[in-house]
Parts: C-alpha cells; structure tokens; sequence
C-alpha cells in the first residue's frame, strides 16, 4: 500500500525537510551543506554527508566540504558519533572543522539547521566572521525524562579578519594582537516538559511541547591548559514559549541573555543579534533594524515577541492575507572596553527598542508562503532621521 500509493517517498520527502537530511544508499546527504549565502562567503558552494542505518545504528562518520565565491576560501571538517545507550540518548561525539565563525555570536549546543526554521535567515547577513580552526568532544544524554544534557570540552584557534585588535600590556607597552587561542568546558542543559517524539529506525524528531523550554549553557575558559589564552566563565540562557488564544491567534516569546565575567577579545562577546538591511529577508528572534555589529557587550538580556492572528483578521476566498504583530528589545553593558581597538561599536545601556507589523501569506505556493512586513527602530538608540529607522522584510512562512 505504502508503495502503491507513494506513502513511503512521501513520508521520506518529509523526513528530510524536518531534517536536512536526503537518504541516499548508505548515507545521508546534508541539505545545508549544498548552498550557503553571508555577506562574508558571498554564495558557497559545498557537500556534506554521513553515513546512515545502512551502515551502523551504533555510529555515524561524515564530513564537509566547502568553497566561498566571496573570500575564495576551503573550509572543511568531519565527525564522528557513537551512541552508547538509546533508550537514554547516550552518545558521545567528536568534531574538528577549519571554517569561518561569526564574530561575537551566540550559539547553543543543539543548534537546528532544519529547513523549515527561520531563525536561519540571519545566517544571510552575517558580515564579520573569524577564521577558525576547532575540535570538540562531547557527551550527551537524556535524564529525568525531559532533560537533555551535553558535557563537551573544546579548543579553538580564531583569526579575525579585519583590522580589529586586542591589546595586552606588558612591561607598560600595549601589544596588539589579532589571534586568539580558547580552551573551554562546558555543560549544557535544556529542559522541555511534556516534550513529544516521532521516531522511526532513522530519526527522532521533536513534536514540541505546550511548556516553555529552557537552555541554560555554562561555559569556562582556561588559561595555560592545551594553549588557552584566558581565563573566564560565560553563562548563556534561553527560555521559548509558544501558546494559541482563542479567536485571537498564536503567541510566540524568546527571552535570552548571556553574562562573561571577565576581559576578553572581542571575537567572543556578544554582538547585539542584529539582522538589518534595507530590504531582505524576516528572520525572527533578531533586531531587523540594528546594523551589523553595531553595538557589543559582555552581558544582555532580550527580549522577542511576536503574535500572529492567522486567518482570524481577513477571511477571503482566494486572498487570505495573514496580520502579525511583533515587539523586541534588548538591554547590553560592556564592563570592559580599554583593550579594544580599531573598532566601532556602541552599548544598550539605555535599550534598544523596535517594533513592527506582518503581512504574511500575501503568495501561498503550497509548501511556503511569502508576504512583507516593516519594523521600526524607536527609543534612546533611534536615528535622527525617521527613514533609517526602518526595515523591509519579505517573510516566509512555512506549511509544516
């Protein structure tokens, strides 16, 4: 019957958009890997693959490959993961790769590379990036039923690639440098309550859950331990929550803040999560009119909100267009400033603040619909000119 009625290429296609993974023969073929576009690589063209089932239910080896159009650059990496016990998730992983990084950014442990998630978006207007070279190994594993654990220890090289510098005194002489070495802990956790699964012999894909979920990752430096430069804890939270309201829509909140204790370079604080152009694509959960690196810190907190009415505003025959509306702001403090040089930035002390309205489904092709929306940057960090305060999304939305 699965054959007959193409239930089984269905149910395949599916599993590889939630995934970013094709099936083929004994491996799996990685969907982002194919095609990758920032401001820094300009378009990338590149291949990923690790083996499958096919091969071992017990591991999984791959690799990528990778060239930029933009910086006429090879980067490439490989992994290895080996689960241990899978009634408990229990795996352990090793990664090396020689790639460029986003300045400042902030990721978690669990990223998701999925297809149908926006928040990837902001991977388009990423400009600063640090070359660097990276091996981690890790430990993950599920507890007390809702817990996901991940303990890992890495090492990093980073060079920046623009006239940025760190300055060190020594015997009253300020030395610049612009590479840096990191050997760093970690221990993350997230916690989702009531959390469901789909699972085949292949994958295990979250169903989500009606309770917020909660990242909390804690991080130490070490200096003097396999080459670090410096010595520093960072701790990075994230909390989501998504509920529906009768007759008036769905609400969707992010609250994240992060805090680094001590001085260090640049390439690892935080950089504001910004995601402005003119006009370009929505990506949610980031500031659509803060430039590029504009402001910096070593502890913030934000806060994203957005609601969507759905269909509930507008019910036409063949043009149903979707309203949302959506508020973010953002607070940052830098204790640390003397060491930084060559560079422009400025701090959110005061808040950001922006806001903005969604027209969505303005072009349903089935699988996505595309609409256009606008936000506006207000408060004690606006522009005196009312026009650069603004920025033009095109949104996506996705069926699944």
């Amino acid at each position: 019957l699965g054959k007959a009625e193409n239930f089984d290429r269905i149910a395949k296609n599916f599993e590889s958009l939630m995934t970013g993974k094709i099936p083929w023969g004994f491996i799996d073929l990685d969907i982002h890997r194919f095609l990758r576009y920032n401001s820094y690589e300009g378009f990338a063209l590149g291949v990923g693959l690790h083996t499958n089932e096919r091969v071992s239910r017990t591991f999984t080896v791959g690799g990528y490959v990778r060239y930029g159009f933009k910086d006429h650059r090879f980067k490439y990496g490989g992994d290895l993961a080996l689960t241990l016990y899978r009634r408990w998730d229990l795996a352990w992983t090793i990664r090396y790769m020689n790639d460029v990084t986003e300045t400042s950014g902030v990721t978690f442990w669990d990223q998701d590379y999925r297809l149908n998630n926006p928040d990837n978006f902001r991977d388009f207007h990423v400009r600063r990036m640090d070359e660097t070279e990276y091996i981690y190994t890790a430990l993950g594993f599920r507890t007390f039923k809702f817990l996901n654990v991940n303990i890992g220890l890495n090492r990093s090289d980073k060079i920046v690639t623009n006239d940025y510098r760190y300055g060190v005194s020594e015997n009253t002489l300020n030395v610049l440098f612009d590479r840096f070495q990191f050997t760093e802990a970690s221990l993350g956790l997230r916690y989702a309550y009531g959390e469901k699964y789909i699972q085949n012999v292949r994958k295990k894909i979250s169903l989500g859950t009606r309770y917020p979920i909660i990242w909390v990752q804690y991080t130490r430096g070490f200096r003097d331990f396999l080459d670090g430069d410096f010595d520093y804890s960072r701790v990075d939270v994230k909390v989501e929550k998504s509920f529906y309201t009768n007759y008036l829509g769905k609400t969707s909140l992010r609250l994240m803040g992060g805090y680094i204790d001590s001085d260090i370079p640049y390439t690892n604080l935080y950089n504001g999560h910004a995601s402005y152009r003119q006009f370009t694509l929505y990506a949610p959960n980031s500031f659509g009119t803060m430039r590029m690196n504009e402001f910096l810190s070593n502890k913030y907190m934000a806060l994203y909100f957005q609601h969507d009415f759905e269909k509930l505003l507008f019910k036409g025959k063949v043009f149903k267009p979707e309203f949302a509306i959506a508020t973010h702001m953002a607070f940052g403090w830098l204790d640390f400033r003397e060491n930084h040089h060559n560079i422009d930035y400025k701090t959110m002390e005061k808040g950001y603040y922006e806001s903005g309205l969604l027209i969505n489904n303005l072009l349903n092709l089935r699988v996505y619909s595309l609409g256009i929306g606008d936000f506006y940057r207000y408060g004690p960090n606006a522009f005196k000119n009312g026009w650069d305060n603004l920025g033009t999304k095109l949104t996506i939305k996705f069926a699944f």
